[in-house]
């Protein structure tokens, strides 16, 4: 493996560490906020780059919706259930 690999490796590591830990930070946080609710990082798999797997990770926040009420964000890559991004699955269909 080159040297410009493993610094990707490395750099993708502390990014979804960074993640994880901006997560942990809020639940922490707002734990004794009224309307709490714990949030997870979640990924969805994305079509590879070249030789590279990507993944995209991110933790959706709260939102608050004026019809539904307080509901997770959607995100515009993936759907809430799925594990990969719309991208990946229009491609491999």
């Amino acid at each position: 493996m080159s040297l410009n690999g493993i610094m990707s490796n490395a750099l993708s590591a502390l990014q979804t560490n960074t993640t994880a830990l901006d997560v942990v930070s809020s639940n922490i946080s707002n734990m004794n906020a009224p309307g709490y609710a714990q949030r997870e990082a979640r990924q969805w798999r994305q079509l590879n780059l070249g030789a590279k797997r990507i993944w995209l990770r991110y933790a959706a926040r709260r939102v608050e919706c004026a019809r539904c009420g307080v509901v997770n964000e959607q995100v515009p890559w993936g759907s809430a259930a799925g594990w990969f991004s719309a991208t990946f699955e229009e491609t491999t269909a």
